[in-house]
């Protein structure tokens, strides 16, 4: 099991499509020799570890791109409302302690939404995939309109459904790596996301930040957040037959491989 693992254990199987072992395997597995390793010397198995964490061979699936991609997108505007969303409100002319209870709207549906996926990642029924794209579509749908909310209550709504976008993106993201790109390449691809998630996060305040000292209000900075969402749901919503398509070709040069003779 690997540590960067947030979904149930249970059903990992389902997903994977990995079936159990037969007692025939157990008992041929009993059987083998087995090789013993002697121990490495410290800069080696430093060395070790970094070439198995820094594993370049994924940047070659087109799946691992586009689950960054999508990921660093909705990265991008991930911890700029909670800082300019209350000063949108108190723009509209509501009191800071109205303003400041926005964030609270936001952290507490963030928890909620946290327990309820959790919950529905247990059921192998539930196409974790498309409950993390639909609510992140939704989240970005609404920080576009967010401009042009001038009720409260408008903007308590917003609050709840980025919440609920924050909370799926977050909590349902490992279980999409194990569902895209198998649970031998958890660490090393959610190593490489939380690198392109960081930079992300890094450039997204400061740009909103510009753009609002350019233009004088968020209208810009929040189109650009909910644009660059709707653009990682959307292609969120591309990833199996990405994946689907980099089987098939995979196979298909297996196939030519055999059939075309090699020469060296």
């Amino acid at each position: 099991m690997d540590i960067f693992f947030r979904g149930s254990c249970r059903s990992i199987r389902s997903r994977v499509g990995e079936l159990p072992e037969s007692k025939e395997c157990q008992c041929a597995r009993r059987n083998i020799d087995v090789d013993v390793i002697e121990p490495q010397g410290l800069l080696e198995t430093i060395k070790s570890t970094l070439l198995q964490i820094l594993d370049v061979r994924l940047f070659r699936s087109l799946t691992f791109l586009a689950w960054t991609v999508g990921g660093a997108s909705m990265a991008f505007g991930l911890f700029v409302p909670f800082t300019y969303v209350p000063k949108q409100s108190t723009i509209l002319g509501y009191s800071k302690s109205k303003s400041s209870l926005l964030v609270s709207v936001i952290g507490v549906t963030n928890i909620i939404a946290r327990i309820a996926c959790g919950w529905l990642s247990d059921r192998p029924k539930i196409d974790v995939i498309l409950v993390q794209n639909v609510s992140i579509f939704l989240g970005g749908v609404a920080t576009i309109i967010l401009p042009h909310l001038t009720d409260y209550w408008t903007l308590v709504i917003y609050c709840i459904l980025f919440g609920l976008a924050n909370a799926c993106f977050s909590s349902l993201r490992s279980i999409v790596c194990v569902e895209l790109l198998g649970l031998n390449n958890l660490t090393t691809a959610t190593g490489w996301l939380f690198l392109f998630l960081g930079f992300a996060n890094l450039l997204g305040s400061p740009v909103v930040a510009f753009v609002y000292d350019v233009t004088g209000n968020f209208k810009l900075s929040f189109y650009i957040i909910g644009g660059l969402m709707v653009f990682s749901a959307v292609l969120g919503f591309c990833w199996r037959r990405i994946k689907a398509w980099e089987k098939q070709r995979k196979r298909l040069c297996k196939k030519c491989a055999k059939i075309l003779p090699v020469y060296y």
